[in-house]
């Protein structure tokens, strides 16, 4: 791996500066709800750069990297010095016929949504994946996710398949109005509660929380907050291969 495989010298240091401005943002909103600050991983998301940016993010110790296309998580995956040991996430949503291209070396899927992916990931896969169920709690039609009220029967349906392996719940807030968003956090920690009452204890990961809304998705108990756009406010030389800005 080339030494000068990263950001520009001052897109290195601003992005340094971004990160230590953001874990501090997550300590205040621990502290608040009284939680421990080290309860709560901070997922970047990659998809506004190339290998660069990836390769400055583990640098400064951020290596929970959260990608939503399979494509572009390859890439980024290759990208970056195997040393840094980064954990990689997939936080998108997933079409079946991608599965049998994605990474190796995914840490966890955030967006299982129904039993045929289900089915296709442990046809494809040669080992247990860690996954979160997508739980659509704002009910919003243009979003995916299992309904509140069948997330149990959806975790039964689960249990045949020996390479998924559940634990824990996603979820993406309504844009735009905190206070909606607080309360689709909060719903999403009462399922999680809910379902761990029932035995499943292993269930144990929040995914919930954005640029605009990881305070608030803290405060409500999210253990994982997939945060983009303000951790690369200022950079100027990103390697913007991507044209959607909306984590």
């Amino acid at each position: 791996m080339e030494t000068n495989n990263q950001l520009a010298p001052a897109d290195h240091q601003r992005l340094g500066e971004n990160l230590m401005r953001i874990q501090e943002r997550i300590r205040s909103a621990c502290e608040r709800s009284e939680r421990a600050p080290e309860s709560v991983t901070l997922v970047a998301v990659t998809k506004y750069g190339g290998p660069r940016l990836c390769q400055s993010l583990a640098q400064h110790g951020a290596l929970d990297l959260g990608e939503n296309r399979v494509p572009h998580l390859n890439q980024m995956a290759a990208g970056v010095d195997p040393a840094l040991a980064p954990r990689w996430h997939m936080i998108g949503h997933l079409q079946r016929n991608k599965v049998k291209k994605i990474e190796p070396k995914l840490a966890l899927l955030h967006s299982l949504d129904s039993e045929e992916l289900a089915k296709e990931l442990n046809k494809r896969l040669d080992r247990s994946l860690d996954v979160l169920i997508q739980v659509n709690v704002a009910g919003e039609e243009q979003k995916s996710g299992v309904a509140p009220e069948e997330l149990g029967r959806f975790l039964d349906l689960l249990d045949k398949y020996e390479k998924i392996s559940p634990v824990g719940l996603m979820t993406m807030a309504m844009f735009g109005d905190k206070e909606k968003a607080r309360g689709t956090f909060r719903d999403l920690a009462s399922l999680l509660a809910a379902q761990r009452s029932r035995g499943r204890e292993k269930l144990s990961e929040l995914s919930m929380g954005m640029s605009q809304d990881f305070e608030e998705a803290v405060e409500e108990g999210a253990t994982l907050i997939r945060v983009g756009r303000v951790l690369y406010e200022r950079l100027e030389d990103i390697d913007n291969d991507q044209s959607s800005i909306m984590n």
